[in-house]
C-alpha cells in the first residue's frame, strides 16, 4: 500500500549492496529514483529508471557504523541533479509513467522467481562441473 500511495520512489542513498526497496518499487512499475552508485546499478539504468548523478565519492569514515575498510568508497549524490529530476517529474508524467513500466518489466524479465531459477540452475551448473572435474583429478 505503501507504494502504490506514491507517485514515484526517491532513493538518495550513498550505497546500497542491492537496494531492495528500489527494486520492489520497479516491480509496482513506480518511477525510481536512486543514486547512480552501487549495487541498485545493477538492475537500475536510464532506460529503466531515473538516476541521481554523483558529486563525487568519498572513503566512508572510518567510525562508520556501516564498517570501514581501507579504500571503501561511497557516493555523494548530487542535490542540484536530484532536484532536478523532481522537479522534471510531474510536468513530465507520461514519461515517468513509461520509465516506470519499462523497470517493471526488466524486473520481470531478469529478477522473476523464473529468472532467479534459472541464473541458480547455471551457477550449479558450474559447481556441479568444477566438483566433477576435482573428483576425476583426485583419481588419476
Amino acid at each position: 500500500e505503501v507504494y502504490n500511495s506514491a507517485d514515484a520512489f526517491v532513493l538518495p542513498t550513498r550505497g546500497e549492496g542491492w537496494g531492495l526497496p528500489a527494486i520492489q518499487a520497479m516491480s509496482m512499475a513506480k518511477p525510481t529514483i536512486s543514486t547512480n552508485w552501487g549495487g541498485n546499478t545493477e538492475f537500475m539504468d536510464s532506460r529503466n529508471s531515473f538516476l541521481i548523478p554523483l558529486d563525487g565519492v568519498v572513503e566512508v569514515e572510518e567510525d562508520s557504523v556501516y564498517g570501514w575498510n581501507l579504500g571503501k568508497k561511497w557516493a555523494l549524490p548530487s542535490v542540484d541533479g536530484l532536484t532536478k529530476i523532481l522537479q522534471y517529474l510531474p510536468t513530465h508524467r507520461e514519461h515517468a509513467r513509461k520509465v516506470g513500466l519499462r523497470g517493471r518489466r526488466h524486473v520481470a524479465k531478469h529478477f522473476s522467481e523464473q529468472a532467479l531459477a534459472k541464473i541458480i540452475d547455471r551457477q550449479l551448473d558450474v559447481v556441479r562441473t568444477k566438483v566433477m572435474q576435482r573428483r576425476l583429478s583426485k583419481k588419476t
